[in-house]
């Protein structure tokens, strides 16, 4: 009976392994996620031991990782009740970087634990699946782990490409982490900009950014799109990016991503077969304004217009590029989320907070109403997830400001 079942176990290895699933974040339990906020107190202790046993595994038995063909992980790192990653919580990303076979990742980062900013988190290896034929990033990942991924797969080779929400914390130039004390003073946000200054980044700041020569403030990531825009992508015949809510960060890094999404699809246009877009409504957007202190609701009152002028700003970049080139595949495109244009775009009150806004509503051209009809509210609050609240180290403050005053 023994030997039966040491050679039952050797022979269902394999295909045991092919699809690996501890992870949370499909199945509402992610913070933040889609729906009630209840799960909040939810516990993830169950989902982390099973984690742990395949990093155990793995680790005792290398060999077996090139089995392991579909990942859906949800990076937790440790126990809400530890007090830091374990020792083979700290395994984890020499065996990621085992795992050369896998082809669908679907990734994720559990935010709500201190282990976020643990040095750990962002000693990833620095190739990561180069067999990725579909890939899905979801929330708040740093720039490593991403530019890991995305230099290691091979653009003609990739079919579907899920952007759900994901988010970039933002570096300094020593390398750490962003933090709320930089990011406040000097992030350049839509309500500070105008019309004739907003663009996205060029190449320039994107290569001042990877050599530590300026900061990145934190926002929607755009490294991905940029990156694949530069390649063939014969084989995309999927695009799904969805923005979270407007957080009110750097505005060059929604330009920037939304001048990805148009360059991707103009490259990938003679392959795709489905698209969505879709840009985050909160939910507050369709609600009385009623709850809250007076700074809040302030707060909110110049929020929404922001919103507005940001949605109207992405319409118009992904728009004309849907409506003008020729998809000969494409079966289905959706986009979501711009009814805030309509909804809130002809209210007087959302259009007379500031100048700035009334400048956008005079420079931008609102696109047909017809695409202004679903709904797309997110109950996901990027917020400070991802950034540092911990005061800089006097030299790290001192660096940035002396990057801004020459600039």
């Amino acid at each position: 009976m023994t030997l039966v079942s040491r050679t039952w176990h050797a022979l269902s290895i394999p295909y045991l392994l092919q699809n690996v699933e501890p992870g949370s974040h499909n199945h509402g339990q992610l913070v933040p996620f889609l729906g009630s906020m209840e799960i909040l107190e939810m516990d993830h202790s169950g989902i982390l031991i099973r984690q742990r046993t395949f990093l155990r595994l793995m680790t005792a038995k290398p060999e077996l990782a090139r089995h392991v063909h579909n990942l859906t992980w949800t990076f937790f790192w440790q126990d809400e009740n530890e007090k830091g990653p374990t020792a083979l919580d700290r395994e984890t990303w020499n065996v990621f970087s085992r795992l050369e076979n896998v082809t669908s990742p679907d990734l994720a980062q559990y935010t709500n634990v201190d282990a976020c900013h643990d040095p750990l988190v962002r000693q990833n290896p620095p190739r990561m699946f180069p067999r990725v034929t579909s890939l899905r990033l979801e929330g708040w990942m740093h720039r490593r782990l991403v530019t890991a991924i995305m230099t290691s797969i091979c653009p003609s080779k990739l079919r579907s490409l899920k952007l759900d929400g994901l988010n970039d914390e933002g570096l300094l130039p020593d390398g750490h982490s962003m933090v709320v004390q930089i990011e406040r003073q000097y992030a350049r946000d839509i309500s500070r900009a105008r019309p004739g200054d907003l663009s996205p980044f060029d190449d320039d700041m994107v290569q001042r950014q990877k050599l530590g020569s300026a900061c990145s403030f934190s926002g929607p990531t755009w490294y991905p799109l940029r990156y694949l825009a530069g390649f063939r992508l014969d084989s995309l015949s999927t695009l799904d990016v969805q923005l979270s809510p407007l957080s009110g960060r750097d505005d060059r890094n929604y330009l920037t991503l939304f001048q990805g999404v148009a360059d991707v699809l103009r490259t990938a246009r003679q392959s795709l077969t489905f698209v969505r877009i879709a840009f985050g409504e909160s939910p507050q957007h369709h609600g009385p304004i009623s709850s809250g202190c007076g700074n809040a609701r302030a707060g909110w009152v110049r929020y929404q217009p922001q919103c507005v002028a940001m949605a109207s700003i992405f319409s118009l970049y992904v728009l004309p590029v849907l409506c003008d080139e020729h998809f000969p595949r494409l079966a289905k495109h959706d986009c979501e989320g711009f009814r805030l244009i309509k909804d809130l775009g002809g209210d007087p009150r959302n259009l007379e907070r500031g100048d700035s806004i009334r400048e956008y509503q005079q420079a931008l051209l609102l696109p047909d109403v017809s695409i202004m009809a679903k709904a797309c509210v997110d109950y996901r609050w990027i917020g400070q997830h991802g950034i540092s609240d911990h005061h800089p180290h006097p030299e790290s403050l001192g660096q940035v400001t002396n990057i801004f005053l020459s600039s």
